[in-house]
């Protein structure tokens, strides 16, 4: 849209739309409290960043040490030149409630801070004066720590946005290091990846990233899909190119000889629950299946929208990131998470062979175009 459109109405006439001026923008979050969604969070925003986001907010949060922390890696990781935009969202008692409650899913409110707007509840203005300075306290910490600016939330005229600002510039310039102090509303046994500065409270960047916790993760299942893949669907193997000299020569390639379309069915129900969606995203998720083990088929890392680990959806347990996420710790090979290209399933091949469509080149993990398969030696 910013290089401007043809028309699709007349081909042999196009009529270009006009250019646009988007700024290109993206979330992140890591008010998170393990090991598991925090670090992927951060591997996700690298990615962001890397496609082309121009500007970063961060996601509601009321915990100092996280702020300073996610800005700390920014800088440690080469992405110190995106403008990083403070999220500070004006509370009020009822909000507060729906917060605590876990019903607004990515959001935190630690029951510490969730108390305090409680006992606002009872004062004659509903605790108003109390949450725009606790929003001005929240500015002039982004200010202290460097962030580009701040994204007012939870207000709706320019009289409050007034009154809130007015309140900042009454600050000393370094009256948000005592702020930062204060407004430190973390939760027991919560994963940060920097160790704690002893003076400020906030991540020390003298400090190396702390030690990681171990993991538990790791199956059966997992390793024989390891092996699995490795013997069978590179590219290179033998037993790869005998299968696409198989299903290339059967009846129907999309589905490929028979027998075989039995044992995918057979196996990978029994492994992943499969739901025959033909592009599979197995080897990218640690081989966690985000069809049937993830709420929105997340293929390209986590939503951000995880309590405590698990998905915001009732009924799907841990999130298949986090997941995958110790899977690879076990091997060493954590920070690939999301080293692989950008996903974009093919839709088109649902109930079709994904072990053929592999090998014969139709996924999206094919090399050559989607149109163009491999030809079977």
């Amino acid at each position: 849209m910013n290089h401007g459109l043809a028309s699709r109405e007349a081909p042999a006439k196009p009529q270009p739309l006009e250019k646009t001026h988007f700024t290109i923008g993206a979330v992140t979050s890591n008010f998170k409290l393990r090991e598991g969604e925090v670090i992927p969070q951060y591997r996700k925003l690298e990615k962001k960043i890397a496609c082309g986001a121009q500007f970063i907010i961060n996601q509601i949060g009321f915990d100092s040490r996280k702020i300073s922390e996610l800005h700390l890696y920014m800088d440690q990781h080469g992405m110190h030149s995106t403008p990083l935009i403070g999220n500070v969202y004006v509370l009020n008692p009822r909000v507060a409630e729906i917060f605590h409650s876990g019903r607004i899913p990515g959001v935190v409110l630690a029951p510490p801070l969730f108390d305090l707007c409680r006992q606002q509840a009872p004062s004659p203005d509903n605790g108003k004066a109390f949450f725009y300075e606790l929003a001005a306290k929240q500015i002039a910490i982004y200010r202290g720590l460097g962030f580009r600016g701040a994204y007012l939330g939870g207000i709706h005229n320019y009289s409050a946005i007034e009154s809130i600002l007015a309140i900042e510039r009454t600050f000393a310039p370094d009256d948000w290091k005592h702020f930062a102090r204060e407004i430190q509303f973390s939760r027991p046994g919560e994963f940060f990846c920097y160790a704690q500065d002893p003076a400020t409270l906030l991540a020390d960047p003298r400090e190396n990233p702390r030690p990681r916790t171990p993991s538990r993760r790791v199956t059966a299942a997992y390793q024989i899909s390891k092996l699995s893949h490795d013997l069978i669907f590179e590219p290179s193997t033998p037993f790869a190119r005998f299968g696409a000299k198989l299903c290339a020569h059967s009846s129907d390639p999309l589905q490929g000889p028979a027998p075989l379309r039995a044992l995918e069915h057979l196996s990978k129900a029994a492994l992943y629950h499969c739901k025959d969606c033909g592009d599979c995203s197995l080897p990218e998720i640690a081989y966690l299946c985000p069809e049937s083990q993830c709420a929105k088929n997340q293929r390209n890392g986590p939503c951000g929208g995880t309590r405590e680990g698990r998905c915001e959806v009732d009924g799907y347990g841990d999130c298949i990131w986090l997941r995958a996420y110790e899977r690879l710790k076990h091997d060493g090979r954590e920070q690939t998470l999301l080293d692989h290209v950008p996903v974009i399933q093919n839709q088109a091949l649902r109930r079709t062979s994904a072990w053929a469509n592999n090998w014969l080149g139709r996924d999206h993990a094919a090399k050559r175009d989607h149109a163009t398969p491999r030809d079977p030696p």
